[in-house]
């Protein structure tokens, strides 16, 4: 009778623990799409606490599912589906480095908690970063001709591409190579090899970066991106984050029975919350826009720095070079050109 009075109890407990870790503000009225919940968020002024608790929609996981990519052969993935009506965007996430699809998982849940589906893939995770870009453009394409192969909810015009470290490398590429997505999201990228850069060029979709504090961790080559991205583009790093922290939870913790001395639960949680709010973003307005008014305060409050964006390359005259480690912009006005200096770089060995 013991047991039983604490089985109900702990029971009670985590229902609890799960209606509090929900946003306050859809706990009594829960819209019932995507479609519903962008109406509802998108008639006030952008603010990324809408993020930071769970949403509010249920989701289903499906582990481990083989997904056939023409030439690449099988590929697993885990699948989780948003529980609301109508048609949703698909956010496909690829893990880094020696790294593994579970280290995204509480992310994936995160979004898929405000409606948005999600395919988390496992790639080979060393050196073939380059292949990995040409499986995810063939995945993409498959999934935008037949949405079925995951879900009939799935809106196929609405597939945006998340990647971390070597992953944003890979994502790149995809998105460089034509695949039909809405826009990338870059968590601390790093930059695997020259050719990567080629592919930068030609992507021009909307890109949020959300980078380490550089000041702890310098992803590989990662101001490539920033150079060379040809659309719509911003980037903010976190204050204190290290690599790891964009992961959630980190591979390190899955191997140490949750324990990572490289990571912070605070860290991991804002940089979920600033995935969730840059897809939201591009899902529901097709630039990045609303995402950096969102971030606004905590640049402000200085938990966010490094603020830097740009137009799309094709329709901004604004470009941003580099002179003996100074920042330089070249504004092209009346036709002529400003020059704009903007501060002194320092010069850091690349780190992966």
């Amino acid at each position: 009778m013991v047991s039983l009075l604490t089985l109900l109890l702990t029971a009670l407990v985590a229902l609890s623990a799960c209606q509090t870790n929900i946003n306050a503000r859809w706990r009594e009225d829960r819209p019932r799409s995507f479609a519903q919940l962008k109406t509802e968020i998108l008639k006030f002024d952008p603010d990324l606490g809408e993020f930071v608790e769970k949403g509010p929609f249920d989701y289903e996981l499906q582990e481990n599912l083989a997904f056939e990519v023409g030439e690449h052969g099988l590929i697993l993935a885990d699948v989780i589906l948003s529980m609301g009506n109508g048609k949703a965007p698909l956010v496909i996430i690829v893990h880094g480095n020696r790294s593994a699809k579970e280290a995204h998982r509480y992310q994936a849940e995160q979004l898929a908690s405000y409606g948005m589906h999600t395919l988390v893939l496992q790639l080979t995770n060393r050196s073939q970063w380059m292949k990995n870009g040409r499986i995810i453009d063939s995945l993409v394409k498959r999934i935008s001709k037949k949405p079925r192969l995951i879900s009939a909810k799935i809106d196929k015009k609405n597939i945006i591409l998340v990647g971390h470290s070597f992953g944003g490398s890979a994502i790149t590429v995809a998105a460089g190579r034509g695949a039909p997505v809405k826009g990338l999201i870059l968590l601390d990228p790093a930059v695997f090899g020259k050719k990567v850069a080629n592919y930068m060029r030609k992507v021009d979709k909307p890109a949020i970066l959300l980078g380490a504090d550089r000041e702890i961790y310098r992803a590989r080559k990662q101001r490539q991106f920033y150079r060379n991205m040809g659309g719509e583009f911003g980037q903010i790093s976190i204050r204190g984050a290290t690599h790891d922290d964009a992961q959630n939870p980190s591979m390190f913790s899955l191997a140490t029975l949750g324990i990572d001395p490289y990571t912070s639960r605070e860290n991991q949680k804002l940089f979920s919350t600033a995935l969730a709010a840059s897809a939201f973003s591009i899902a529901a307005t097709n630039t990045i826009e609303w995402a950096w008014k969102a971030f606004k305060p905590e640049t402000k409050r200085g938990r966010f720095a490094g603020a830097q964006r740009k137009s799309s390359e094709r329709k901004s005259s604004k470009k941003e070079i580099f002179y003996k480690g100074s920042r330089i912009f070249l504004t092209k006005k009346m036709g002529g050109f400003f020059l704009f200096f903007v501060g002194l770089g320092v010069s850091h060995p690349p780190r992966r």
